[in-house]
């Protein structure tokens, strides 16, 4: 299925800003430093309702979509340049947490009161229609090859308001580096692994 690519460029960072001491991740999505553009992607087959998230990793991997927490963090950080129109989408990026407590989960950005919250994920059922796997792409490729289907352009301009980081939701640098984990160690989801309002 052709994704929808976003004409906006965002910035990585070199390390991931969110504190995750104790988490561990699954096949880290490899971490190079500059700018990209997100591509979004449905997932759901014809007559499916909703997927757990294991499923979500798995088909991720089948079409080589590969974003991580870096880029969710870029997008976050870099909000404004965000379409206004995917606000109804939870954006999805399919590398695999395993939270201090055991459970496992994939950060999303959610628009939530009149911004983008950058949150977390249980893996069992809840990944809808309206959920977009997000992958990236590297600016210098997407400038040598432009021959992407589904691209639109999109102008946005920069507002004073925007530029300033959300800190209740940001903490300063952490460089992490994550254990190799691989797919088999994702237990299948259990009804006692979710409790109300975990983020």
């Amino acid at each position: 299925m052709k994704g929808k690519l976003i004409e906006c460029v965002f910035h990585l960072a070199p390390v991931i800003i969110r504190q995750m001491h104790g988490w561990d991740c699954a096949d880290p999505v490899e971490r190079v430093q500059g700018d990209f553009r997100p591509i979004l992607h449905e997932f759901l087959e014809p007559g499916e309702f909703s997927v757990t998230g294991r499923e979500v990793i798995r088909r991720a991997r089948q079409r080589g979509i590969k974003a991580g927490l870096l880029h969710a963090e870029a997008m976050f950080r870099e909000q404004y340049k965000i379409p206004s129109f995917y606000r109804g989408n939870e954006l999805i990026f399919p590398e695999a947490w395993r939270r201090p407590d055991g459970h496992w989960e994939l950060f999303c950005l959610q628009w939530f009161h009149g911004r983008w919250e950058l949150r977390f994920k249980w893996f069992g059922p809840g990944f809808y229609s309206s959920g977009r796997l997000v992958d990236a792409i590297r600016h210098q490729e997407l400038t040598a090859n432009r021959q992407l289907p589904g691209s639109f352009q999109v102008t946005r301009q920069l507002s004073s308001m925007h530029q300033k980081t959300l800190v209740d939701d940001w903490r300063p640098g952490h460089n992490y580096v994550a254990p190799k984990l691989s797919i088999a160690d994702f237990p299948e989801p259990l009804p006692g692994d979710w409790s109300p309002g975990s983020r």
